[in-house]
């Protein structure tokens, strides 16, 4: 299931960084890959959204806010980007 709605409330499952040609990462990030983190979290969060407009019938501005966002990002050890500031998207 991409989603489930429970009264006004939409959770959304895990989303991947798959585009329209496939998958945009494949692997753990690792320091010599830095610079794809972008683009894979911004797959993520494009997936994330369209499953929520799907959600919401087409309809965005139903949105009234955001509860929670996990992220969960499989990298090596040696890749610490993420975990000094969750806002610090490199661009």
């Amino acid at each position: 299931m991409p989603f489930v709605i429970a009264g006004r409330l939409v959770t959304i499952s895990g989303q991947l960084p798959i585009g329209p040609d496939g998958p945009g990462f494949i692997g753990k990030l690792a320091k010599a890959f830095r610079w794809r983190w972008a683009g894979a979290a911004r797959l993520c969060a494009l997936n994330l959204l369209a499953q929520l407009k799907s959600a919401c019938g087409g309809d965005l501005d139903q949105v009234r806010r955001c509860v929670r966002l996990g992220v969960f990002v499989n990298s090596e050890p040696s890749f610490t980007r993420t975990r000094k500031s969750p806002m610090a998207l490199p661009t």
